[in-house]
């Protein structure tokens, strides 16, 4: 069956919107800073990110900061995507 007839499984359902979310120009991004542990101070994009957290010699402590941020944004902004600007 060509993949285009087939139904997405839940995870390529996430993949693909993850790749929505890291795509130019309104790819979401986390600052380094607010991270800390070293990471880059500019803004990182999800897409790079998720390179640094795949690695293994990311330590745990990183990976559950970068979550945590992760989360910690998840919970403040009601609908996923870009920060909407009002006015």
């Amino acid at each position: 069956m060509p993949d285009h007839q087939r139904s997405l499984t839940s995870l390529e359902i996430i993949e693909r919107r993850f790749n929505e979310l890291s795509a130019q120009p309104t790819s979401l991004s986390l600052d380094g800073r607010v991270i800390g542990f070293g990471l880059p101070r500019p803004p990182i994009p999800l897409d790079e990110l998720r390179i640094t957290l795949l690695k293994r010699q990311t330590s745990n402590q990183v990976k559950n900061a970068v979550w945590s941020e992760v989360v910690r944004r998840a919970q403040e902004q009601a609908t996923p995507g870009p920060p909407r600007h009002s006015g």
